[in-house]
């Protein structure tokens, strides 16, 4: 009987200690948070804890949209371990695909071609290239080929015919997407780009007009809720006046850098304002002789949650550099550039932190690489490879603070079939091809050798 009280009365005077303010419930808290973020619900994607953030991987995954007339290219700055190369739907691959020692080139059939490759540095690179069917407005197309998505805002595309979302679902299980929708006028609402179901191992194509009607500047918001998923889109010309994909952008920025515009043609300038405020916006030129704000665009006023599409004055003389927008808070853009017969949309560049990779050539169109340093100069150190990876020719450039230069790859690189990238310094670079009014451009991105973690979503 007494060991009994001297228990309760030991138990009462350790739970009298333990009070809200103790340290006991420190860990507890937190490890309840963590459980009540991963409970599944229906709560909007931007209730998140923490902030997304890269971490190393030896597993990468891209997904090259595919279409009759393009051919691909997919490589690696590093030999991998192991390659697994599919097409969506199913069909059937040559075994080269699966090659993660070369680079390898081609065509394929279906949507998509998926490859996901293991190896320490050698996250795979992929690009497309070729011209597109009349029936979606022809012209030439040369884009990177996406990687996996989080979230992505696409900006630019016009309600013009065909233009359109294509998501991909690299999974397999259903997977499940958000589409949220902007125009000049404000957000569009559209339930059913909300909770998009996507088969596995499928595509699913959201119309622009079906859901953005007599727009011509439309912007986009991607949310992947689950599975694996790509996403790109495709602005296209109804009167035959050019095709070209666009990339996600995948995070706001406040200072966005579009590298590798055609050198000739006019140029716009496709911006999206998420917020509930008005943002300004300056855009600045940069040229090989350096920096400069253009005339009449330093203050440019983005209404809430809306586009804008700025024209940018041929005085402005680019040559085809680059273009770097700058503004008070964080937005999305894409920057066009419009000849007689072709258009080409660049999303914004991603500094190259890490190595990078582009092709000499593909689908017969030679690669011009377009380097740009905004503010501090830096070096980039160009290893051209042929397609067992051999590097053949060397290339060493210094790119002066402020600027913007342009490298003929097939010329300074003979032999190659592709050049990687490397870096020292904040360095964004873009890669296009022109043949008269034919004309596309792509941004590049550092090789997926790190995976995005994102923040986690309390749903």
């Amino acid at each position: 009987m007494s060991r009994s009280r001297t228990t309760e009365k030991a138990s009462g005077s350790l739970l009298s200690r333990l009070t809200w303010r103790s340290p006991f419930w420190l860990p507890v808290l937190a490890i309840v948070m963590v459980l009540l973020a991963l409970i599944p619900g229906e709560s909007t994607p931007d209730e998140t804890v923490g902030k997304p953030r890269e971490v190393a991987t030896n597993l990468a995954t891209l997904a090259c949209p595919v279409q009759e007339d393009l051919s691909l290219m997919v490589g690696q700055i590093e030999a991998g371990f192991e390659a697994e190369a599919h097409s969506i739907p199913a069909g059937t691959l040559d075994p080269a695909w699966s090659n993660p020692k070369i680079w390898r080139t081609g065509k394929v059939s279906g949507d998509a071609l998926v490859v996901s490759q293991t190896g320490e540095g050698a996250g795979p690179v992929g690009y497309v290239a070729g011209t597109a069917r009349k029936s979606i407005g022809s012209g030439l197309i040369v884009s990177r080929c996406p990687e996996l998505l989080d979230e992505g805002w696409i900006v630019g595309l016009g309600d013009q015919g065909k233009s359109n979302i294509t998501l991909a679902n690299l999974g397999t299980a259903q997977a499940v997407v958000d589409v949220y929708w902007y125009s000049q006028i404000g957000p569009v609402e559209d339930t059913e780009s909300i909770g998009v179901v996507i088969e596995p191992g499928s595509t699913k194509t959201l119309r622009v007009g079906a859901s953005v009607p007599t727009e011509h500047v439309v912007g986009a918001r991607v949310v992947r809720r689950r599975q694996q998923v790509s996403a790109i889109g495709i602005s296209a010309d109804k009167e035959g006046q050019g095709t070209e994909l666009v990339l996600p952008q995948v995070d706001l920025g406040r200072s966005l850098v579009f590298a590798g515009l055609p050198d000739k043609g006019t140029i716009s300038v496709s911006i999206l304002n998420p917020h509930e405020e008005t943002v300004r916006v300056k855009l600045r030129g940069i040229r090989s002789g350096g920096a400069f704000d253009i005339e009449g665009l330093t203050d440019v006023a983005i209404k809430p949650k809306s586009t804008l599409k700025i024209d940018v004055p041929s005085k402005a003389k680019l040559n085809g550099q680059a273009i770097q927008a700058v503004a008070d808070q964080r937005l999305a853009a894409t920057v066009t550039v419009s000849t007689a017969k072709d258009i080409a949309l660049l999303s914004p560049a991603v500094e190259l932190k890490r190595p990078s990779a582009v092709p000499v050539s593909l689908a017969g169109k030679n690669i011009t690489l377009t380097l740009v340093a905004p503010d501090d100069g830096g070096t980039v150190a160009l290893e051209g490879v042929d397609a067992n990876m051999k590097v053949v020719a060397r290339k060493n450039i210094s790119v002066p603070a402020a600027s913007a230069m342009q490298v003929d790859l097939k010329k300074e690189l003979k032999g190659a079939v592709a050049v990687v990238v490397k870096t020292d310094g904040a360095i964004y670079a873009g890669a296009w091809s022109r043949s008269g009014d034919i004309i596309a451009g792509t941004p590049l991105a550092p090789a997926p050798v790190f995976i995005r973690v994102p923040a986690v979503a309390v749903r």
